[in-house]
């Protein structure tokens, strides 16, 4: 009986083939690069938006309430940045999704009220830090309209940008800080892990500001300090 056994040819890679094969990605690369731009322009966008909209909310109820921010008039009160957003909210009607950059790890809520129903069990009702991703300035001056009200949560002391999200703690009890230049943009939400820093602000009179850690500094840190009442620092409420 014949029994026929087969003849394999084992050969290496070819220089002409690993031309190709580099080619190949490098196409790719070059095909998903600008889908990640785009994207992460429109996040930012969106992210713009959703502060455009805080401060209309906030005037909103302003006109209609002094006691805004009486839950910030004591120090401390990192934990309940969040019931800022849930009084604005009552008013203005914003979704709870107005409250977190599409930026951001964080998810926002379902609904306000526990009284809501969700077919996510990871969403539930807006009760705490871990669904929102800007800080509040609750000393801010409205007789100057580019005071600060609030911004991204990825800010933190020092030039040196970190890989967490600077005075906004993981764990969500916020954090109450009197911040004072120089400061940073961190590396996550729309810096995306660039050096220089990319993040929004919102200023008194409702408009927000793309900003990198430099123009910050420079530009509308001195500004705000020049206008709070304590002059070591500006006082920004994290969540």
């Amino acid at each position: 009986m014949l029994v026929r056994t087969a003849n394999f040819s084992l050969r290496g890679v070819t220089r002409i083939e690993l031309v190709v094969v580099a080619v190949v990605i490098v196409v790719l690369l070059s095909m998903f690069l600008p889908i990640v731009k785009v994207k992460g322009k429109a996040e930012r966008i969106d992210c713009v938006n959703n502060l455009k909209q805080i401060g209309m909310a906030e005037r909103a109820w302003v006109n209609n309430s002094n006691d805004l921010y009486q839950v910030f008039s004591r120090t401390n009160a990192g934990t309940y940045c969040w019931a800022f957003y849930a009084i604005i909210a009552k008013d203005s009607k914003q979704s709870p999704k107005t409250f977190v950059c599409p930026s951001d790890e964080r998810r926002s809520a379902a609904f306000f009220t526990r009284g809501g129903t969700t077919n996510d069990a990871g969403v539930g009702p807006f009760t705490d830090n871990s669904m929102v991703s800007y800080f509040i300035n609750p000393e801010k001056n409205d007789v100057n309209p580019q005071s600060i009200l609030g911004g991204d949560r990825n800010l933190g002391p020092g030039t040196v940008p970190g890989l967490d999200y600077g005075y906004s703690p993981t764990n969500g009890h916020g954090n109450d800080v009197l911040v004072s230049p120089p400061v940073c943009w961190s590396l996550k939400m729309h810096s995306a892990g660039n050096a220089s820093g990319a993040g929004n602000i919102l200023l008194a009179d409702g408009s927000a500001q793309q900003l990198t850690s430099k123009g910050f500094n420079e530009n509308w840190l001195p500004n705000a300090l020049s206008v709070s009442s304590n002059h070591l620092g500006i006082r920004f409420v994290f969540p």
